[in-house]
C-alpha cells in the first residue's frame, strides 16, 4: 500500500461543517476551501452552508448538566423515600417546569431565531371568555397626537376608546421641542467640531459600541444625515449624544476638556446633549429614546452611576410610552409606518432592553422591563436596505461588519436574557418566593436552558479555541454576558457567598453534589471569560470594549478570588492566572470607562481580606502608569471641573447648559 496515502489518512483532522454537496451525497468532505478535493474530483461546485447539522450528538456541557440534574433529582428522592405521597413543593416545581414557554434556539439558515408556538387554552364552559379577550385586544393600542405621533395606552386605561386612532392627547410637537432644545443651546454656543472629527467619532461608535449594543439603525441615521436631512433618524440631539459615548473611544485631546484627564472625555457634548434633552423628553420621539440610552451609557462610565440610571430609566419609560415594546406590522400594512419606521422602532427597543438588563445585572437592581409586556418583533437580518441607503456614503463610513451578523447577534443577546432575567431576578430577591426543591428545579431548569441556548448558536456566532481567525468584537460580548449569566445563577450557592444571601453556615457544612456542580459552572465560566479577555486584548485591545465588559471582568475576577482561598483547590496556580488577566484587563479598561476604577477598589479590598498578595506575583510591573494614575485620581476624588472663558466670562464646565461658542453645521435645518 502506498505510504503517502496512509500518511495522509493518519493526519487527516476531523472538520466542522462540511460541503453542501458532500452532505447531500453523504461522502466523507475535508472541508477545504474555496473547493474540497471531493468537488473538485467531481468537477462540482463546492459550497458552505452556515445551517448546523442537526444529527450531531449534544455537547459534553448538555450531557453533564443532565446527569447533574438526575443526580439532584435521585438524592431529593432518596432524602423523601419514606413518604408515599408526593410533597406540595415538588408538586408545584413540576407544574412550573410543564407550563414553562418552551423556546426553539435552533437556527435556520440566516442563523435566525424560531420560536416554537405557544397556544393558550380557554374554557369551554364560559362562552363570553373569547368576547372578554376581543375587547381587551381592542381596548388595547395607539393614540395618535396633535402632531402625528404614536403614543401607547393599554386596556387597563380605556383611554383609547374612541377609535382605532385618536388625537385625544395635547402633547407638544416633537419637532417644536427639538427646535426649543436647539435654541437652548444656541444661546450658550454651540459645540465646535469639523465634519472630519464627526465622522471620527461616528466610526468608533459604529465599529465598537452599536455592533454590540444595537441600538441605532446605522444606514438610516446615515442616510438622513448626508442625504434627505430630514431629522427623522438623525437629530442634533442623537448625533451630539453618539459624539458624546464615542468620545471615551478616542485618544483625541480636543474631545477632552482637561487634556490630561481622559475622564473629561465627551463632557462637552453630553453637556449639550442635557439641555436638548430636557427639552425634548416632552414630546419623544424614537431618536429621543435612543440618545437618553446612549446618555445613561456615558453618565455612568463617568462613576455616575445613579444618574446613568435613571436616564435608563426614562430611556425605558418613554420607550413604552410611544409602544415600542408593541408589535407594530399592522400599522405598517395599514400605511400608518414605513417599513423603515418599523424597523428603527423595533431595534429601538431592544437596544434600550439590552441596557436595561446590562445595568440590572451591573448594579444588582430590578429591571425596569418585564418580558410579559412584550409583542415587538426582533429586528430583520437583512442587508437589502442598508446596500439601497448607503450607495452614496463615503466608503469611511461603511459599515465595518455586515448589518445581518449584527442583527443576529442582537437577536440572540436578547433571548439570552430572556431566558435567564426572570429567575435571576426571582433569585436575588428579597423575597423569591420559593421552597428550596422549587428553587433547584428552577435553576436547573434554566441551566438546561441555557446549555441549549449556547450549544445551538449559529456558526457564525460561535468562538472557535483552535483557529487562528479571531471572531467578532460583538461575538465575544455575547459570549461574556452567556457567561456571567451563567456565574450569577450558581453563584449563590457557593459557601463563599453565604453571607450575601443570609444564607446559614450550616447549609454548607456538608458538600453535596449540588454544591460541587455549582461550584464547578462558576470556576469553569470564569476561566472562559479570562480567555475572552485575553483574546481579545491580544486582537483589539481593551481601549476598545464597551463598558458591559467591566461587570464581565469584575464578576469572574471575584469567582478567581475566592477560588485562590480555597485550601482544597486543586487548580489554584489557574486561578491566580485567570484572575491577573482579569484584573489588568480592569486597569486596561479604566481609561475609557471611569467607573472601572470602583471594581478594581472592590477587587483589592477582597483580596486584602483573603490575604491574597496580588502585588507580589509581580501583576504591578505589567499595569501600564496612565492605568495606575487613573485609579489614583479615583481614589483622590480628582473629578476636574476646570473653568473654561467664553467671550470674557468664567464658565464653569458642571453647569447645566453647554457654554462653547459656534454655530451647529448646517446639516440641520429648522425651518418649520
Amino acid at each position: 500500500m502506498n505510504s503517502t496515502f496512509d500518511t495522509s489518512q493518519r493526519s487527516r483532522q476531523r472538520i466542522t461543517l462540511a460541503c453542501n454537496g458532500c452532505r447531500q451525497k453523504r461522502t466523507k468532505c475535508d472541508g477545504s476551501r474555496p473547493q474540497c478535493s471531493a468537488c473538485k474530483y467531481r468537477e462540482e461546485p463546492c459550497e458552505f452552508s452556515q445551517a448546523e447539522s442537526r444529527r450531531k450528538r449534544p455537547s459534553n456541557q448538555y450531557v453533564a448538566s443532565l446527569e447533574a440534574r438526575v443526580a439532584i433529582l435521585e438524592e431529593r428522592l432518596a432524602s423523601l423515600s419514606g413518604s408515599r405521597s408526593t410533597p406540595p413543593d415538588i408538586q408545584k416545581s413540576q407544574g412550573y417546569s410543564s407550563a414553562d414557554r418552551s423556546i426553539s434556539t435552533n437556527s435556520n439558515t440566516s442563523g435566525a431565531i424560531t420560536r416554537e408556538p405557544t397556544t393558550v387554552s380557554h374554557s369551554t364552559s364560559d362562552p363570553n371568555s373569547d368576547s372578554v379577550d376581543e375587547i381587551t385586544d381592542a381596548l388595547e393600542g395607539f393614540t395618535v397626537g396633535d402632531t402625528g405621533e404614536l403614543r401607547f395606552f393599554g386596556a387597563a386605561s380605556g383611554l383609547n376608546l374612541s377609535g382605532y386612532y385618536s388625537n385625544a392627547t395635547h402633547n407638544a410637537s416633537p419637532s417644536c421641542a427639538r427646535k426649543r432644545g436647539y435654541e437652548s443651546a444656541q444661546v450658550f454656543g454651540l459645540v465646535p467640531f469639523s465634519d472630519e472629527l464627526r465622522d471620527h467619532l461616528l466610526g468608533l461608535y459604529w465599529r465598537w459600541q452599536n455592533s454590540w449594543q444595537y441600538l441605532v439603525p446605522q444606514e438610516s441615521f446615515l442616510h438622513d444625515l448626508h442625504v434627505t436631512r430630514s431629522e427623522q433618524f438623525c437629530t442634533p440631539l442623537l448625533l451630539t449624544a453618539i459624539m458624546a459615548l464615542a468620545s471615551r473611544y478616542s485618544d483625541r485631546i480636543e474631545v477632552r476638556t482637561d487634556p490630561d484627564d481622559p475622564n473629561t472625555a465627551g463632557l462637552v457634548f453630553y453637556t449639550q446633549a442635557q439641555t436638548m434633552l430636557h427639552y425634548e423628553h416632552e414630546a419623544p420621539t424614537t431618536s429621543t429614546i435612543q440618545a437618553t440610552a446612549l446618555i445613561s451609557l456615558y453618565i455612568t462610565a463617568t462613576d455616575k452611576e445613579s444618574l446613568g440610571w435613571l436616564y435608563a430609566g426614562m430611556a425605558s419609560r418613554m420607550a413604552f410610552n410611544l409602544g415600542l415594546h408593541s408589535d407594530c406590522s399592522e400599522h405598517v400594512r395599514r400605511g400608518f409606518l414605513s417599513y423603515e419606521d418599523a424597523e428603527a422602532r423595533n431595534i429601538t427597543w431592544w437596544g434600550v432592553y439590552v441596557v436595561d438588563r446590562l445595568f440590572g445585572l451591573g448594579m444588582g437592581r430590578p429591571a425596569s422591563i418585564q418580558d410579559y409586556n412584550i409583542t415587538a418583533r426582533t429586528p430583520e437580518p437583512s442587508d437589502d436596505a442598508a446596500s439601497k441607503l448607503l450607495t452614496n456614503i463615503a466608503e469611511s463610513q461603511r459599515p465595518f461588519y455586515s448589518y445581518s451578523d449584527i442583527s443576529i447577534n442582537a437577536n440572540y443577546t436578547c433571548e439570552l436574557f430572556k431566558i435567564a432575567s426572570d429567575v435571576l431576578e426571582r433569585l436575588y430577591s428579597r423575597r423569591s418566593g420559593w421552597s428550596v426543591s422549587e428553587r433547584e428545579d428552577r435553576i436547573m431548569t434554566t441551566q438546561l436552558r441555557l446549555t441549549k441556548f449556547h450549544d445551538h448558536l449559529p456558526q457564525s456566532l460561535k468562538i472557535s479555541t483552535s483557529s487562528t481567525k479571531p471572531a467578532v468584537p460583538h461575538i465575544y460580548h455575547l459570549h461574556l454576558q452567556y457567561h456571567v449569566v451563567v456565574i450569577l445563577l450558581h453563584r449563590p450557592f457557593l459557601p463563599s457567598f453565604r453571607h450575601a444571601f443570609g444564607r446559614t453556615e450550616a447549609e454548607f457544612n456538608v458538600k453535596t453534589i449540588q454544591q460541587e456542580l455549582h461550584s464547578r459552572i462558576c470556576r469553569e465560566s470564569a476561566e472562559k471569560i479570562a480567555y475572552i479577555f485575553r483574546s481579545y486584548r491580544a486582537n483589539y485591545t481593551l481601549r476598545y470594549i464597551p463598558i458591559s465588559g467591566v461587570h464581565a471582568a469584575f464578576t469572574a475576577a471575584v469567582i478567581h478570588l475566592f477560588n485562590i482561598s480555597d485550601p482544597e483547590n486543586i487548580s489554584a496556580d489557574k486561578s491566580l492566572q485567570c484572575a491577573k488577566i482579569l484584573i489588568k484587563s480592569l486597569y486596561e479598561m479604566n481609561i475609557t470607562w471611569f467607573w472601572c476604577n470602583r471594581s478594581i477598589r472592590v477587587i483589592e479590598s477582597l483580596a486584602a481580606d483573603l490575604k491574597i498578595d496580588l502585588w507580589g506575583t509581580g501583576l504591578v510591573h505589567e499595569i501600564e502608569t496612565v492605568h495606575i494614575l487613573s485609579l489614583e485620581r479615583y481614589k483622590g476624588g480628582d473629578l476636574k471641573t476646570a473653568d473654561m472663558s467664553v467671550d470674557g466670562a468664567s464658565i464653569p464646565l458642571n453647569a447645566y447648559e453647554p457654554f462653547f461658542d459656534s454655530m451647529w453645521p448646517s446639516t440641520f435645518d429648522f425651518d418649520l
